[in-house]
């Protein structure tokens, strides 16, 4: 291993689709450098009011059961991952990247057994301003993620919405405003049923022949000397949107009932830091259709 300060200064693929903190160490392996992260832990949750579902999903609560007790003791350790990155230059100034993180749940989060589920994977290149990627990345509309303790749920199901994967294809392109001050525009085409919180959206549901279609303007401030233990900016505000159509079957037999929905919605979104322990966040959105990114 070599520190990262002597590998040259590989791109972060997608500021806005995966966590971007540089790890302290890299692999080089040839002209490549390779980064391997993870975590294996253990939640508990001890409740007096019995949850529905793994420990960490603690948004939806059930009523006793037949015997009247109500209090549970919820263990789990699905939410450990592993994660891989590499970063190849290419010339003029240009980096391809692949990225990837799994985690152990299997499906949905609200299911307790294990699996090996892909969280996102996708590959990019990039020079520094403009950036490709396709794959499966977080979602580009209302990207803001609650910091929560496993690091993962993201309140899904809370009606928080988007921040789960979505198979895309992204266009990005950043641009220095000001000292310290970046400016940020992005748009995707993303697969328009996605199954990641439910597969009952499969259920007599079909996309309608065109891709969904998600944008996003931001502006960051982090001005030069500026460290967060939280891994944020100083400040940052962003507003993105959503369109999309679906087709869902009402009646399996005739007379049949088919409907074209759309899936429009706005969001907007931002973040301060107080210090560099200490930051709020945020973000307010309205819409219609939006099921299925998570709303």
């Amino acid at each position: 291993t070599v520190p990262v300060e002597t590998a040259g200064e590989p791109q972060p693929a997608v500021a806005v689709s995966a966590p971007t903190k540089t790890p302290d160490h890299v692999v080089r392996v040839g002209n490549a450098d390779v980064m391997l992260g993870g975590a294996f832990t253990l939640n508990t949750l001890v409740s007096s009011r019995r949850t529905i579902g793994p420990a960490g999903s603690v948004f939806f609560l059930a009523p006793p059961d037949v015997t009247g007790r109500d209090n549970v003791i919820d263990m789990t350790a699905q939410y450990s991952r592993i994660s891989l990155g590499i970063d190849i230059p290419a010339g003029d100034d240009w980096t391809v990247s692949a990225r990837t993180l799994f985690t152990f749940f299997n499906g949905s989060l609200l299911n307790a057994s294990y699996g090996f589920q892909p969280l996102f994977g996708y590959g990019s290149a990039s020079n520094g301003r403009l950036t490709f990627s396709a794959g499966l990345m977080f979602e580009l509309f209302s990207p803001r993620q609650p910091d929560v303790v496993d690091s993962v749920s993201a309140l899904y199901f809370s009606g928080n919405p988007a921040n789960s994967p979505r198979a895309q294809l992204r266009a990005e392109w950043r641009a220095p405003v000001a000292s310290g001050t970046q400016f940020e525009a992005a748009l995707a085409l993303s697969d328009p049923i996605s199954t990641f919180i439910s597969e009952d959206l499969t259920d007599r549901t079909e996309d309608n022949g065109i891709p969904n279609i998600e944008t996003r303007l931001a502006v960051t401030h982090a001005p030069d000397g500026w460290s967060s233990l939280l891994d944020r900016a100083k400040w940052d505000i962003g507003v993105s949107a959503v369109y999309g159509e679906f087709r869902k079957f009402y009646n399996v037999s005739a007379p049949f009932d088919v409907r074209t929905n759309q899936s429009r919605g706005v969001s907007i979104d931002a973040g301060v830091s107080l210090s560099p322990r200490v930051a709020l966040q945020g973000e307010v959105w309205t819409g219609q259709a939006l099921g299925n990114y998570g709303a």
